[in-house]
């Protein structure tokens, strides 16, 4: 597995943990409290059903006219109930002195066999309590007395908690309670819902509690915990499958693009990473195709340049080689001792002379192009005339177009232009263009100029009615090593439109050069 797969899949799986804690966490507080909300709604309603059914007869009524009177677990409560207030009679009556404040609590139990009253008070109370679903104390208001089910029969006096005195007061005066106030007497956390037992009078002679602990939702929250962590872990489990398979699908384009890096270093510029995705993966994937199909149009321009290079070469190595050939033979056959004519001789200084001034063109060509390429070549600027520069150009480039009767003449206004300008060099780029169109013009042609000035610039076009340019050249007819010959132009090098480009670039000039519709070629000087 790539080590970022193993990244991503160790930064889910963290992901996952913290969340199913989180979610356990949550999912245990909502379980309880939702526990708690509903066990108490339950026990209110269970409450408050049990209050109703019973009722309290006058005291002075017998404990078996009431059972004859009423049957079933009414009547055992009446029962159970006057024996349990009667027994708090007495006692308070000894007693109400020192424990005004206090309550006695009478815990009655199924296995005191010497007192069948007892017994069956208890198993009153433990079906109360079943059907009420926690413990039930009866609670005698005139006496005090607290009577519940409970291990054995024994009393005892203590004082509430203020919380369930208050309770205690509220059932008194007929409202339904519920509390937590009684903790401390059932020693463990609980909830307890009250509610008052009236006479047949309607008079309040008792209350009706009953305590459920919360340890008894303990089982069922343990039963949602393990349900919880069952599923959990199931999910979990699914989690971890699934974000190791995302892992593995979100790394395998970064090694597509890897592997097309690594061919790329290799120089194999056609390899593509073909990634299609709209995000930012996919964007770095379309920036290393882009990447890519520049270092390829970057590799094919060199090997264009390179080819280029080879051809001026193997050009200037053949204008070097002809005149060299011309002045060897020369030198050669003069230093051999024949005898030579005075016209022979003077044809073959002639030739000497020639060859000799094409050599020294050339290499003030090479020597002047370079230098201007040269970035640390400082041109020294002043104000000058563009107009002037252009017109002694023209007065330079007739005397040429005169031997093919060719007239330069002007179509528009030439308008006086002002600017900073190394006025030699201005000229010179000038006359190369004139010289350039001279030579491709046919006998008895015309080249026309024209200049126009504005306040956003000025331009100037050079137009001649040869041939024109051929297409496949146009596009590097400025390069330096673009050498174009033909039979008007036998003797060229190809550097004269490279320096002229050269000497526009240094002044802020843009040279373009292209054919016009009706034949022959266009040089347009534009400055903004």
């Amino acid at each position: 597995m790539p080590k970022l797969a193993k990244r991503l899949f160790l930064y889910f799986s963290a992901a996952l943990i913290v969340f199913t804690i989180v979610l356990a966490g949550l999912f245990d507080t909502l379980m309880r409290d939702a526990s708690i909300k509903e066990n108490r709604t339950l026990l209110e309603n269970r409450t408050r059903a049990l209050a109703a059914s019973l009722t309290e007869e006058s005291a002075a009524q017998a404990p078996s006219t009431a059972q004859e009177n009423r049957r079933g677990m009414s009547g055992r409560q009446r029962g159970m109930h006057m024996r349990g207030m009667h027994h708090a009679d007495n006692t308070s009556e000894n007693s109400s002195d020192t424990r005004s404040n206090s309550y006695c609590r009478r815990y009655v139990s199924e296995a005191d066999t010497s007192k069948p009253a007892s017994a069956e008070d208890a198993s009153y109370l433990k079906n109360l309590s079943a059907l009420a679903g926690g413990t039930v104390w009866l609670v005698d208001r005139r006496s005090k007395t607290i009577t519940a089910y409970g291990p054995d029969d024994k009393e005892i006096y203590d004082a509430l908690p203020s919380e369930a005195e208050n309770m205690l007061n509220s059932i008194y005066e007929g409202s339904f309670v519920s509390s937590e106030g009684f903790n401390d007497l059932l020693d463990a956390p609980s909830f307890t819902a009250g509610a008052p037992i009236k006479n047949t009078n309607g008079e309040v002679t008792g209350a009706l509690l009953v305590h459920r602990t919360f340890s008894g939702l303990a089982e069922s929250e343990r039963s949602g915990l393990k349900i919880l962590a069952a599923a959990i872990a199931s999910a979990f489990v699914l989690s971890l499958v699934l974000s190791l398979i995302l892992a593995r699908r979100f790394v395998r384009p970064l090694a597509r693009m890897e592997k097309t890096a690594a061919v790329l270093a290799d120089g194999n510029y056609s390899e593509r990473t073909d990634i299609r995705q709209d995000d930012e993966v996919g964007s770095l994937a379309r920036s290393i195709d882009t990447l890519a199909e520049r270092l390829s149009e970057a590799e094919k321009e060199r090997e264009r340049l390179e080819k280029m290079r080879r051809d001026f070469l193997s050009s200037v190595s053949h204008e070097l080689r002809t005149p060299l050939t011309v002045l060897r033979g020369t030198v050669d056959l003069l230093s051999s001792g024949i005898e030579i004519s005075g016209e022979k001789r003077r044809s073959l200084l002639e030739q000497t002379m020639s060859q000799t001034s094409q050599l020294e063109r050339l290499v003030n060509d090479l020597f002047e192009l370079t230098r201007l390429e040269n970035p640390d070549f400082t041109i020294e600027k002043s104000q000058g005339s563009i107009t002037d520069a252009l017109e002694d150009a023209v007065s330079s480039a007739n005397r040429i177009a005169s031997k093919k009767n060719i007239a330069i003449k002007a179509v528009s206004p030439i308008m006086p232009v002002i600017m900073d300008m190394d006025y030699g060099r201005i000229r010179q780029m000038f006359l190369i263009v004139l010289d350039n169109a001279v030579k491709f013009s046919p006998a008895d042609g015309e080249i026309e100029l024209s200049l126009q000035s504005s306040d956003s610039g000025w331009s100037v076009s050079i137009r001649d009615h040869g041939q024109g340019i051929p297409e496949d050249i146009l596009p590097e007819l400025f390069g330096r090593f673009r050498s174009h010959k033909g039979e008007n132009n036998p003797n060229g090098t190809g550097l004269g439109l490279a320096i002229a480009k050269q000497i526009a670039n240094r002044h802020g000039i843009e040279l373009t050069a292209k054919n016009a519709e009706s034949g022959g070629a266009v040089f347009t000087f534009s400055k903004s």
